[in-house]
């Protein structure tokens, strides 16, 4: 099929930064095609919303759940957007012992621990620890926290970006959901950019990017239905790292860019995606919730599944299930039914009842794999050593032809929502400044 001829910029991916990037964009005035593989939008968005009329019952967040403290891009959006956030309480309780204990301020303990690092090598955490040879119950914790925040194993984080993000978090800084889920805000996204400037392609995979510098960009795009060529002026590429670091391996190319990304290929060397088992359940009213600890999130020291949170569902309630790094990844080696009776085991074990009695207030299990999903491959970034100021790199632009957003290409905001939002801002800008 011949080229179709396009004055639009090319972007391929429709999460929160190919949305922001398209928003941008057609403020200034320029066109733009968006191209997305999966049949919606919203990327590492994945949220169930409750049945109309179903009062009290919250969405169900497979993927992304929280705004992480003073996250301005999307505070400012979720205000443009006219979707409230809901404030949560940010305190932690541990199971340890046989029963829960309030585990403080762990953000001022993780930058604390971490502080030492702030002077030193970009190793790795295992190193670091290694080399600090401290308290025992700090490296617990820090492994804890590493694995579980970050899902990265310790001996390949890079401990200098860890050490980053906890100095720039408190305990005061405020915790939100959007009401309605992420998914309700991707929503009112699309709906602010102008129709008339906008083609959105669903279920259309860019399966290869020819550019020239200058802007010439030409996309070939497979819908399922036939292959089509799509030129552009500019493209916005803003697939996950996981995805980005397969395309530059000509052996598992996920999108093939021709001339090859060369310079792309050290600061993909120095990230990586996070694994993740998150499993959110739903449960009817039972007594032994009274058991649970008051906070929104609990832990179990040395189990399985290190992290739980909690929420009220209509008359019930719903708990998530948390595991990141190399616990997620012995947990993908269960089915459905062992990961079911590890978390009915845990439960029962801080409530003293049997498992039987945990899923006999079961309702449902909702999951959803990441890593295994094509378009995703992980479920965030994390920095390796010496990758600290890797986002930098990846988020130059090529030859003013090929641009660059994603969680992974924001400094004050990797690896969250709000670096998604605030590099499509960043991309679109780049775009512009060129007129």
């Amino acid at each position: 099929m011949s080229a179709k001829t396009e004055r639009r910029v090319g972007i391929v991916g429709a999460g929160m930064a190919g949305l922001m990037a398209a928003y941008r964009l057609t403020r200034a005035g320029k066109p733009v095609i968006v191209f997305e593989g999966r049949d919606a939008i919203g990327g590492r968005i994945k949220t169930i919303a409750p049945a109309s009329g179903k009062n009290g019952l919250r969405p169900i967040e497979l993927g992304a759940e929280f705004v992480h403290g003073a996250a301005q891009p999307t505070l400012s959006l979720a205000e443009s957007a006219g979707i409230p956030l809901e404030r949560i309480t940010d305190l932690h309780s541990l199971y340890s012992g046989g029963k829960f204990r309030d585990m403080g301020d762990i953000w001022g303990r993780l930058a604390q621990v971490l502080e030492p690092a702030n002077n030193g090598p970009d190793e790795s955490v295992a190193d670091f620890l290694k080399r600090r040879a401290g308290d025992e119950a700090d490296a617990a914790f820090l492994r804890t926290m590493v694995e579980g925040f970050d899902a990265a194993p310790l001996d390949d984080a890079g401990v200098l970006s860890i050490a980053e993000e906890a100095a720039g978090t408190t305990r005061d800084a405020a915790q939100f959901r959007p009401a309605g889920g992420y998914g309700a805000l991707a929503g009112r996204l699309l709906a602010m950019i102008e129709p008339s400037l906008l083609r959105l392609h669903l279920e259309s995979t860019v399966e290869e990017i020819e550019w020239k510098a200058g802007g010439d960009c030409r996309l070939r795009v497979s819908d399922g239905g036939g292959t089509q060529t799509v030129q552009t002026r500019h493209c916005v590429v803003t697939v996950p790292v996981g995805v980005l670091d397969a395309s530059t391996d000509s052996g598992a190319a996920t999108i093939r860019f021709s001339p090859k990304l060369t310079t792309l290929a050290r600061p993909l060397s120095l990230l990586a995606m996070g694994h993740v088992v998150k499993a959110v359940l739903s449960f009817r009213d039972a007594p032994w919730m009274e058991r649970l600890p008051k906070t929104d999130f609990f832990h179990f020291a040395d189990a399985p599944f290190p992290t739980f949170w909690q929420a009220p569902h209509g008359s019930g309630r719903l708990l998530t299930a948390w595991a990141g790094g190399p616990k997620a990844k012995l947990l993908d080696l269960l089915g459905p039914r062992d990961l079911l009776d590890q978390i009915s085991t845990q439960l029962g074990e801080c409530c003293d009842v049997a498992p039987v009695e945990i899923r006999e207030a079961l309702l449902r299990v909702h999951q959803h794999d990441f890593t295994r999903d094509p378009f995703a491959m992980g479920a965030y970034p994390y920095a390796r050593p010496g990758g600290a100021g890797a986002w930098a790199e990846l988020a130059e632009p090529i030859e003013n032809a090929l641009f660059f957003a994603g969680d992974a290409t924001s400094e004050a905001h990797f690896g969250t929502v709000t670096g998604a939002v605030a590099s499509g801002v960043r991309a679109a800008e780049q775009i512009i400044a060129l007129s």
